[in-house]
């Protein structure tokens, strides 16, 4: 592969680890079928809870806009079918349930076994290198999206992907932007003229629209030429309060950031080792990399505007516990049937912090007959630079029935109430 490519593969990979988190990145896995010689999977696998997308970046040296003849295009839509091609070894490894092999951008290891069925997307970008963006812009890939090697493939301009993080950029708003990209394209709805960045800002500033087509196949988007640039010129105004809004969401990217340095660590091993509380600390063990990877899951399922609740709640609650000495609160994501969240903010030592986040989450789990809770706490709002994080997953089937009666006694919890604000409001 010439330089460039290798350039573009650093580059990708730079910006799904910096978006996506690279928690869940993996970079160039092999496997090996039989006896044969490994074989890499993907350039990148993205992989959180369930599904698997998998990148192929594909690069290709146009010298000047005078090249882009008919001869020029079609090796270019050659390039990005080889990319396609290669997407059928992840899918052949996953038929035959194989261990992929994955280990994530800060060399841990990933889950690697996956059942067949396992949802796969395929993502192919294709890097036009050595043209300028406006010359780029002017290019449109005529098959968008297609379905092949049993997944849904998207082919992508390396810039219009670029573009799309900047609005998308969490895993879960990926793969509902994915899916519904997929469908509509699949329908024929999104005219073979649209410039994908154009499709992009109409279907985060007009999503309503994006439903009702979801909802009737047979009607096609129509899209202003020129509808992204024009958008960003007459509302920079809404675009920044947008990006004000949201800035609290960054604090659940930062919590999964922190999780792991929790392998193998104790706060015991900040304390005298001879203490009592170093004592009880050790009882519940070490980090394990088991404990990083549900953490990172749970909180990686939140929607950018579902990290904007979450964050707002811890940050509020953290306000309350430096005037009240705790605070907590029962955070229940947008989806149906998702596990709910408890939050506590504690201002005091870990030591005390984690004896009352225990029975606090408890009680939350046995008054309000929540089957699973996923537990977070951390420190008030005064709490120095280096704040700490614990997580703690419950189960109502764990807590034995007199600790039950004990935790019901008294009742501080009422139902989880849903947040109604959107990124673009407040």
């Amino acid at each position: 592969m010439s330089n460039h490519g290798n350039v573009f593969e650093d580059d990708v990979e730079k910006l799904l680890n910096h978006t996506y988190l690279g928690d869940f990145i993996a970079r160039g896995p092999e496997i090996q079928f039989g006896q044969g010689k490994p074989e890499e999977l993907a350039d990148a696998v993205l992989v959180l809870g369930e599904t698997i997308i998998a990148f192929q970046c594909k690069s290709r040296a146009v010298p000047s806009p005078e090249m882009l003849d008919e001869t020029e295009q079609n090796r270019i839509r050659n390039k990005m079918q080889e990319g396609v091609k290669q997407l059928k070894t992840i899918r052949r490894a996953l038929n035959q349930e194989l261990d992929l092999n994955l280990v994530n951008a800060h060399g841990i290891p990933m889950r690697s076994l996956f059942p067949a069925d396992t949802p796969l997307i395929g993502i192919v970008l294709i890097n036009l290198h050595g043209l300028a963006p406006d010359v780029q812009e002017r290019i449109n890939i005529v098959l968008g999206a297609d379905y092949q090697h049993e997944m849904p493939i998207h082919l992508l301009k390396a810039q219009d992907f670029w573009f799309a993080t900047e609005f998308i950029d969490t895993v879960p708003d990926l793969i509902k932007f994915l899916e519904h990209r997929f469908t509509l394209h699949l329908n024929g709805q999104i005219h073979a003229e649209t410039s994908e960045q154009d499709f992009i800002m109409f279907y985060k500033s007009r999503y309503d629209a994006i439903e009702e087509h979801l909802v009737d196949p047979s009607s096609g988007i129509q899209i202003e030429a020129g509808f992204a640039r024009k958008f960003i010129e007459e509302h920079d105004r809404e675009l920044a309060e947008r990006t004000e809004n949201l800035k609290t969401s960054y604090l659940v990217d930062e919590i999964i950031d922190f999780f792991k340095v929790s392998i193998g660590y104790n706060p015991a091993d900040d304390l005298d080792p001879d203490s009592e509380e170093a004592a009880e600390l050790m009882e519940r063990g070490r980090g394990t990399e088991e404990a990083y990877f549900m953490a990172i899951n749970e909180l990686g399922m939140l929607s950018r505007l579902e990290r904007k609740n979450f964050g707002e709640s811890l940050v509020e609650k953290s306000i309350l516990a430096e005037d009240r000495g705790h605070g907590y609160r029962i955070y229940t994501p947008d989806e149906p049937g998702r596990t709910p969240f408890f939050m506590f903010c504690y201002k005091g030592n870990r030591v005390d912090r984690l004896r009352y986040f225990e029975m606090y989450l408890c009680m939350a789990c046995v008054q309000l007959n929540l089957p699973r809770v996923v537990g977070i706490s951390t420190e008030s709002s005064s709490a120095p630079e280096g704040r700490s994080y614990d997580i703690a997953v419950k189960l109502l089937e764990d807590i034995p029935p007199e600790n039950r009666a004990i935790f019901s006694e008294c009742k501080i919890f009422a139902d989880p109430r849903r947040s109604t604000t959107d990124e673009w409001k407040g």
